[in-house]
């Protein structure tokens, strides 16, 4: 190493020296002027204060609604019955393995994490109600006519749908769970949706 190789060390960057006399420059009241709420530690006032004057916050209308405990329902139409047979069980679980909703990672991975496989057999009452509850599912219409007997267990079928099904001596479990999350409740009674 020779003498001109040398150089200075890397050291923080120098922090502004307040209150350290008139010759600083930042002496005295430190740049916060002469009295005032400003000039005291932890002053000033909040965003959007206007000096008492009606903030524009408060000046505009408000508009729109957001629901944030709201769960968002997935929602599939009867074009899907169609891929099922006769017989067929319409369901949560048949639904994800036919690849026909898809399912959200996050609580697919929280469903089966104790799980060496996804294997549906191995879920409990209680998981199952989980599922049902975080993740509705509602069948409604579209021009497709359902030709098939098939049993449907899933949480809000319309009304035509229901219809359909019926025509063709089909079976509907409507999965209602209570707010605690522990019960299922199958229903045949569809008159609420």
């Amino acid at each position: 190493m020779k003498l001109s190789e040398l150089k200075p060390i890397q050291k923080a960057k120098n922090i502004k020296r307040l209150g350290r006399g008139h010759g600083s420059g930042l002496g005295k009241t430190s740049g916060k002027g002469h009295k005032g709420m400003n000039a005291r530690s932890g002053g000033g006032v909040r965003p959007g204060f206007e000096g008492g004057q009606m903030p524009l916050q408060r000046r505009l209308p408000k508009i729109g609604f957001y629901n944030k405990f709201a769960t968002p329902v997935t929602v599939i139409k009867a074009s899907v019955l169609n891929s099922f047979n006769d017989g067929d069980v319409v369901s949560h679980q048949t639904l994800i393995e036919k690849n026909l909703i898809k399912f959200n990672r996050a609580l697919f991975k929280r469903l089966f994490r104790n799980l060496d496989s996804n294997d549906w057999s191995q879920l409990t009452e209680r998981q199952f109600n989980w599922m049902y509850k975080k993740y509705p599912i509602k069948l409604i219409s579209d021009a497709t006519v359902v030709e098939k007997k098939l049993t449907l267990k899933l949480n809000y079928v319309s009304k035509s749908v229901v219809k359909m099904v019926e025509e063709k001596n089909g079976i509907i479990e409507l999965i209602k769970t209570r707010t605690t999350g522990k019960t299922i409740k199958n229903l045949r009674d569809t008159k609420n949706n």
